[in-house]
């Protein structure tokens, strides 16, 4: 991570090419699982905990954003509507009020806040919060804690 983030330092041009590049790859692909079937798809970020807010907001924002109306503009070319398009960024916590903005139906939580607290700032729907690591722990999500996660 620390390469690829010193490169949108170091060589911002050749990184908005390639990234520009994968978005319509990413809207291609998205959209062929829509018309083989997928009811439902989402966009994963994983990386944007790695980054500044500034650096998120000005570089990966928008080009999330292009991936959201790109693909809701293919699939109603081909006469698809109603399929919700969800987006989760790892640790980009800060920039929940800018990805409300994104156009997406669904943000994605990641365990590390609270979706009360995620509610003030997204007027879409929310899920997950899950920890992956506390998967195999029943006790945390049995009927008296589950209505904390759902």
């Amino acid at each position: 991570c620390a390469k690829s983030k010193r490169w949108l330092y170091d060589d911002k041009n050749k990184s908005a090419v390639l990234m520009d590049l994968l978005n319509d790859c990413i809207v291609e692909h998205l959209c062929a699982q829509v018309v083989a079937g997928c009811s439902m798809v989402q966009v994963f970020e994983t990386n944007a905990g790695f980054l500044t807010p500034k650096m998120f907001n000005e570089i990966v924002a928008p080009r999330l954003e292009y991936i959201c109306k790109s693909l809701k503009k293919k699939l109603e070319s081909l006469g698809i509507e109603g399929v919700p398009i969800a987006l989760f960024c790892k640790g980009a916590n800060q920039s929940l009020p800018i990805l409300n903005k994104l156009g997406y139906d669904v943000l994605s939580l990641d365990w590390t806040l609270d979706p009360e607290i995620a509610r003030e700032f997204v007027g879409c729907t929310i899920q997950g919060n899950l920890d992956p690591c506390a998967k195999s722990k029943r006790w945390l999500y049995d009927d008296k804690n589950k209505s904390a996660v759902l």
